[in-house]
């Protein structure tokens, strides 16, 4: 009965959890654009999130960006993948 119980709440929280990410990578909370807020915000901070012209931005100011945030870019998880 205990196994049953934790095994719904396990699956009940890999849901949640799997749901938030999507969440997250849907509305700008991603990993890039949590980890390269503050070169978002240096470099491209009057550009709208969801058209590509954030990633685009971030791109063309390569050099200028944060360690953290180029190995984001380079490795996003299921995004897309730079350099």
């Amino acid at each position: 009965m205990i196994t049953k119980r934790i095994a719904l709440f396990a699956a009940a929280a890999a849901m949640l959890m799997s749901a938030d990410a999507a969440f997250a990578q849907r509305y700008g909370r991603g990993p890039v654009a949590t980890v390269c807020a503050a070169d978002i915000n240096r470099h491209c901070n009057r550009l709208h999130h969801g058209r590509g012209e954030v990633r685009a931005c971030l791109q063309s100011n390569w050099r200028r960006l944060s360690h953290d945030c180029r190995s984001v870019l380079r490795n996003p998880g299921g995004g897309q993948r730079w350099r």
